[in-house]
């Protein structure tokens, strides 16, 4: 129960997902490169159609080429088994050379990833400028940039996720200016299907392993209907949790504003003023049927009367747009938002950078507004990070001046600043819905699809999908590859963009491929990753390059080293206490008979055990009793 209090309590704050979309099917055209909505409706578990899909299918036979081709992406993201592949490859190539954009974006996907053999393109190789140019087999740099000018076509052609994918890839090489290009237009498009309240979580995940980054924990079916009958009841905290379940739009919880507004009147009735807040803004955002705005009002008041901040930011709205026959009056709506702000509430902040910069063109306020969306974009706020990273384009185009104390240029910096704000905007596209379907196959050990979602959200850039993909390449039941060599490569590559976002676990797994790799200072270079994650405090890591510098494995010997990283091993988890605490008092006995029999004891004694897993360590024990005992001949021998 306290788990769904902590659920509750984030939805309360974030006040995200709160109104149900109405996305007319739209008759689909020739050459648009993106389709609304199809990523919400064929993946997220709560708002699935397969009146969608068969409008999809309609709108393929009669000739569009995209539609075509989303299909074929679709069947390789579901399906996943090696065994069709190599069809959808063909379909993807043909659709390509006729010029569908998503064919090209499907076709540098499956080149990216190894995923077809080379006759396909054994011919020739696409170009971002010229178009083909010839293409050597079996080159690793070769087949990059063969899928890397597929990417650009398509991006150049208006697909999003191909805008994504490129803005990544120049981001990672230094190109500022490229990849806000590409990120920015993925967000326009992003925008298309994002209300303005929306929060992203999807720097929580899911992860598959909960080593990998915090996430959030999600209620089951057996808590939801346990709730329900306790709001039916007439429990009115559990009446609130109900409806902000429903009102969540998350991990297969159907989104149901019917619902939350019966558990919302439950909790209304015995004066609780989150709910007040909710149903306010369901009114407010057309969320019911009959939204009566006078009512919203009149909720949020009585809210504000209870003393709870989050009210202040709509409450304010009815001043800034004269709603319910409220008088405009800027004044009194700035007061509200900056009672809003002071207590942090992050609707308040957007609103009053959002006031600030419609209402006054002085750089002054430009800036502060800024500051005001800071805030709110920190915590995922998807449109304060939109007209954040738009003002700061803007003053990125007013000109360059060189700072004295600086090697940067202001426009490097305000490029640097705008990067990562219409990232977030690009990454809350509807696309996300991926890493829901990604995660029940994964539950549902359907590993080949669940690996292909992963493969294209990390792509896209997601940090989660860099770790999970990493360990659903170590998972048995993946047939997606035939050659190890191939599945240890994108493991590699998986861990490696991983690392890169400081996933600490990312640094063992990396260390982990390279110790047991052939190539030559595979260790040597596993004791720098196993530093790193000791560095982001992983206690494995701290403990396999413990070891590694006691028994010179790969490294010099430093016995000083070692019982320095045991020692962090041991404080920083309790899991990994007595194993490292046990490899300490080794340590210091292999030290005592050394001082006391002037050899070496590591030199005539050797490791056959496979140390890696700390819960693997348990045969230091009768190693431990054995070395005792020698000790204690020793002493009584000297005696």
């Amino acid at each position: 129960m306290n788990r769904l209090i902590r659920i509750w309590l984030f939805y309360s704050m974030l006040l995200a997902a709160v109104c149900e979309e109405h996305l007319s099917m739209q008759q689909l055209s020739k050459g648009n490169p993106y389709i609304p909505n199809i990523w919400t409706k064929l993946y997220h578990p709560g708002r699935q159609s397969d009146q969608f899909l068969t409008q999809i299918n309609k709108n393929a036979d009669l000739g569009d080429l995209n539609s075509k081709a989303y299909l074929s992406f679709f069947k390789l993201l579901d399906r996943g088994g090696k065994s069709n592949v190599q069809d959808i490859g063909a379909t993807a190539k043909k659709l390509s050379d006729d010029g569908s954009a998503v064919a090209h974006t499907l076709l540098g996907f499956l080149i990216k990833h190894n995923l077809t053999d080379g006759n396909l393109f054994s011919n020739e190789l696409v170009d971002s400028s010229e178009g083909t140019s010839s293409i050597t087999s079996g080159n690793e740099d070769v087949t990059k940039m063969t899928a890397l000018g597929y990417f650009t076509l398509a991006a150049q052609k208006g697909d999003p996720l191909a805008q994504m994918v490129i803005g990544e890839y120049h981001a990672n090489n230094g190109n500022c200016s490229q990849a806000v290009e590409m990120y920015r237009s993925a967000a326009v498009r992003a925008l298309s299907t994002i209300k303005e309240s929306m929060i992203s979580t999807v720097r929580f995940g899911p992860f598959i392993d909960n080593n990998d980054g915090i996430q959030i924990s999600w209620p089951s079916e057996e808590e939801i209907g346990f709730l329900e009958y306790q709001a039916n009841n007439g429990d009115p905290e559990a009446a609130l949790q109900a409806a902000a379940i429903f009102l969540s739009d998350v991990f297969g919880i159907n989104y149901d504003p019917v619902k939350a507004v019966k558990y919302l009147k439950i909790a209304i009735d015995a004066d609780i003023s989150t709910a007040m807040v909710f149903m306010a803004h369901m009114h407010l955002d057309g969320a019911v049927e009959n939204p009566d705005l006078k009512y919203a009002r009149d909720l949020l008041e009585r809210a504000l009367d209870l003393e709870d901040h989050s009210a202040y930011g709509s409450y304010a709205k009815f001043y800034l747009e004269g709603l319910a026959g409220t008088p405009r009056n800027p004044d009194i709506a700035r007061d509200h938002l900056k009672k809003g702000v002071e207590v942090g509430h992050v609707d308040a902040m957007f609103l009053l950078g959002q006031m600030l910069a419609t209402s006054s063109s002085s750089a002054e306020d430009e800036m502060q507004a800024i500051q005001y969306w800071s805030g709110p974009a920190a915590h995922g706020h998807v449109h304060a990070a939109w007209y954040a990273a738009e003002f700061y384009s803007k003053l990125m185009a007013q000109g360059t001046v060189v700072i004295s104390s600086s090697k940067k240029t202001i426009s490097t910096i305000l490029c640097e600043s705008s990067l990562p704000l219409y990232q977030i905007v690009a990454q809350a596209g509807e696309w996300h819905n991926l890493r829901f379907a990604a995660f029940k196959d994964f539950k549902a050990e359907r590993y080949d699809a669940a690996a292909m979602k992963y493969m294209l959200l990390s792509d896209l850039g997601y940090s989660f999908a860099h770790a999970n993909l990493g360990r659903i390449l170590q998972t048995d039941g993946l047939s997606i590859y035939n050659s190890t060599e191939v599945t240890r490569q994108q493991q590699l590559r998986a861990w490696e963009l991983a690392a890169n976002e400081s996933i600490p676990s990312a640094f063992l797994e990396l260390g982990h491929l390279h110790y047991y790799s052939s190539e030559p200072l595979s260790k040597s270079i596993a004791a720098q990753h196993y530093l790193r994650g000791k560095k982001f405090g992983c206690p494995e890591s701290a403990f396999n390059v413990a070891y590694m510098y006691e028994w010179a494995d790969g490294v010099e010997q430093n016995l000083t080293l070692a019982s320095e990283y045991y020692s962090f091993s041991a404080n920083v988890s309790e899991e990994s206490w007595w194993p490292a605490t046990l490899a300490l008092r080794r340590l210091e006995f292999y030290d005592l008979v050394n001082s006391i029999l002037s050899i070496n004891l590591y030199s005539i004694t050797s490791r056959t055990v496979d140390w890696h897993s700390i819960a693997l360590n348990c045969y230091l024990v009768p190693e431990l009793l054995v070395l005792c005992v020698l000790l204690g001949l020793i002493l009584y021998r000297r005696e």
